[in-house]
Protein backbone atom coordinates (compact mmCIF):
# COMPACT_ATOMS: atom_id res chain seq x y z
CA UNK A 1 0.00 0.00 0.00
CA UNK A 2 1.17 3.49 -0.80
CA UNK A 3 0.33 5.23 2.58
CA UNK A 4 1.84 8.87 3.96
CA UNK A 5 1.07 11.16 6.20
CA UNK A 6 2.72 14.34 5.81
CA UNK A 7 2.53 18.17 7.25
CA UNK A 8 -0.73 19.75 5.61
CA UNK A 9 -0.05 22.06 3.30
CA UNK A 10 -2.43 25.17 2.00
CA UNK A 11 -3.15 23.84 -1.37
CA UNK A 12 -4.67 20.50 0.55
CA UNK A 13 -7.59 22.80 2.11
CA UNK A 14 -10.51 22.10 -0.21
CA UNK A 15 -9.41 18.30 0.35
CA UNK A 16 -9.06 18.31 4.09
CA UNK A 17 -12.63 20.20 4.29
CA UNK A 18 -13.86 17.47 1.85
CA UNK A 19 -12.24 15.15 4.43
CA UNK A 20 -13.78 16.13 7.35
CA UNK A 21 -17.30 17.47 5.73
CA UNK A 22 -17.38 13.73 4.27
CA UNK A 23 -16.07 11.62 7.47
CA UNK A 24 -18.81 13.04 9.80
CA UNK A 25 -22.34 12.87 7.62
CA UNK A 26 -22.58 9.37 9.33
CA UNK A 27 -22.23 11.51 12.46
CA UNK A 28 -24.75 14.19 11.52
CA UNK A 29 -27.37 11.87 10.39
CA UNK A 30 -27.20 10.40 14.14
CA UNK A 31 -28.02 13.64 15.76
CA UNK A 32 -24.22 14.01 16.55
CA UNK A 33 -22.55 17.30 16.11
CA UNK A 34 -18.44 17.87 15.56
CA UNK A 35 -17.56 21.44 14.98
CA UNK A 36 -15.44 20.14 12.06
CA UNK A 37 -18.05 19.06 10.29
CA UNK A 38 -19.44 22.31 9.18
CA UNK A 39 -15.79 23.36 9.33
CA UNK A 40 -15.84 26.56 7.06
CA UNK A 41 -12.18 27.19 5.08
CA UNK A 42 -11.39 30.67 6.45
CA UNK A 43 -11.15 28.66 10.37
CA UNK A 44 -9.72 25.23 8.51
CA UNK A 45 -7.22 28.01 7.25
CA UNK A 46 -6.50 29.43 10.40
CA UNK A 47 -5.78 26.11 11.95
CA UNK A 48 -3.72 24.62 9.23
CA UNK A 49 -1.71 27.67 10.01
CA UNK A 50 -2.15 27.41 13.85
CA UNK A 51 -1.98 23.83 14.47
CA UNK A 52 0.18 20.93 13.00
CA UNK A 53 -1.88 19.30 10.71
CA UNK A 54 -1.15 16.11 8.85
CA UNK A 55 -2.63 14.49 6.26
CA UNK A 56 -3.00 10.94 5.04
CA UNK A 57 -2.40 10.13 1.84
CA UNK A 58 -3.19 6.56 0.61
CA UNK A 59 -2.48 6.49 -3.60
CA UNK A 60 -2.00 10.03 -3.21
CA UNK A 61 -4.87 10.99 -2.29
CA UNK A 62 -6.43 12.31 0.57
CA UNK A 63 -8.39 9.88 2.79
CA UNK A 64 -7.93 11.30 6.61
CA UNK A 65 -6.54 14.06 8.79
CA UNK A 66 -4.97 14.40 12.57
CA UNK A 67 -4.45 17.74 14.17
CA UNK A 68 -2.05 18.05 17.21
CA UNK A 69 -2.43 21.18 19.19
CA UNK A 70 0.88 21.63 21.46
CA UNK A 71 -0.82 23.67 24.69
CA UNK A 72 0.65 24.59 27.31
CA UNK A 73 0.78 20.79 29.59
CA UNK A 74 -0.01 18.48 27.16
CA UNK A 75 -0.54 17.83 23.67
CA UNK A 76 -3.88 17.45 22.05
CA UNK A 77 -5.17 15.61 19.27
CA UNK A 78 -7.98 16.69 17.32
CA UNK A 79 -9.55 16.13 13.96
CA UNK A 80 -8.98 12.80 13.79
CA UNK A 81 -10.99 11.85 10.77
CA UNK A 82 -10.56 8.74 7.78
CA UNK A 83 -13.65 9.03 5.42
CA UNK A 84 -15.67 6.26 5.82
CA UNK A 85 -14.49 4.10 2.71
CA UNK A 86 -11.44 3.94 4.62
CA UNK A 87 -12.67 2.94 8.15
CA UNK A 88 -12.03 -0.01 9.20
CA UNK A 89 -8.50 -0.54 7.83
CA UNK A 90 -6.23 0.48 9.95
CA UNK A 91 -5.54 4.20 8.91
CA UNK A 92 -7.25 5.75 12.02
CA UNK A 93 -5.07 3.98 13.84
CA UNK A 94 -2.13 4.87 11.66
CA UNK A 95 -3.02 8.76 12.28
CA UNK A 96 -3.51 8.39 16.06
CA UNK A 97 -0.32 6.63 16.30
CA UNK A 98 1.54 9.32 14.74
CA UNK A 99 0.18 11.92 16.38
CA UNK A 100 1.30 10.17 19.61
CA UNK A 101 4.63 9.83 18.30
CA UNK A 102 5.20 13.47 17.12
CA UNK A 103 4.16 14.70 20.57
CA UNK A 104 6.15 12.47 21.94
CA UNK A 105 9.10 13.59 19.70
CA UNK A 106 8.56 17.19 20.98
CA UNK A 107 9.41 16.38 24.65
CA UNK A 108 5.66 15.86 25.85
CA UNK A 109 4.54 12.81 28.00
CA UNK A 110 0.69 12.85 27.58
CA UNK A 111 -1.98 13.72 24.76
CA UNK A 112 -5.48 14.16 25.03
CA UNK A 113 -8.37 14.39 22.96
CA UNK A 114 -11.71 15.08 23.21
CA UNK A 115 -14.70 13.30 21.91
CA UNK A 116 -18.71 13.24 22.53
CA UNK A 117 -19.80 11.23 25.09
CA UNK A 118 -22.66 9.66 23.26
CA UNK A 119 -20.78 8.62 20.38
CA UNK A 120 -21.62 4.74 19.90
CA UNK A 121 -18.09 3.95 18.95
CA UNK A 122 -15.38 6.47 19.76
CA UNK A 123 -15.26 6.21 23.22
CA UNK A 124 -14.76 2.87 23.41
CA UNK A 125 -11.85 3.07 20.39
CA UNK A 126 -9.93 5.30 22.33
CA UNK A 127 -9.87 3.15 25.21
CA UNK A 128 -8.85 0.29 23.08
CA UNK A 129 -5.98 2.31 21.96
CA UNK A 130 -5.20 3.06 25.60
CA UNK A 131 -6.72 6.46 26.52
CA UNK A 132 -8.40 6.97 29.74
CA UNK A 133 -11.77 9.81 30.29
CA UNK A 134 -10.57 12.23 32.85
CA UNK A 135 -12.87 14.05 35.19
CA UNK A 136 -11.15 16.87 35.83
CA UNK A 137 -12.31 18.87 32.45
CA UNK A 138 -16.33 18.67 32.19
CA UNK A 139 -19.67 18.79 34.21
CA UNK A 140 -21.78 15.46 34.25
CA UNK A 141 -23.93 17.58 31.71
CA UNK A 142 -21.32 18.56 29.00
CA UNK A 143 -21.69 15.76 25.96
CA UNK A 144 -17.98 15.92 25.80
CA UNK A 145 -15.22 14.54 27.31
CA UNK A 146 -11.59 13.89 27.57
CA UNK A 147 -9.50 11.30 27.84
CA UNK A 148 -6.03 10.97 28.22
CA UNK A 149 -2.64 8.81 27.13
CA UNK A 150 0.96 8.53 29.05
CA UNK A 151 3.42 8.31 26.37
CA UNK A 152 6.48 6.35 26.59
Amino acid sequence: MEISIVRAKIRDLISIQKVLHMAHKQNRRRGLFFPASVISRHTLYKRIQRDRYYVLQYHGMIIGTVALKLRKDRAEIGSLTVIPKYRRKGFGGKLLRFAEQKAASKGWNRVSLLTLKKHPTLPLYYRRHGYCRTNAFHSRKSKWILMQKKLN
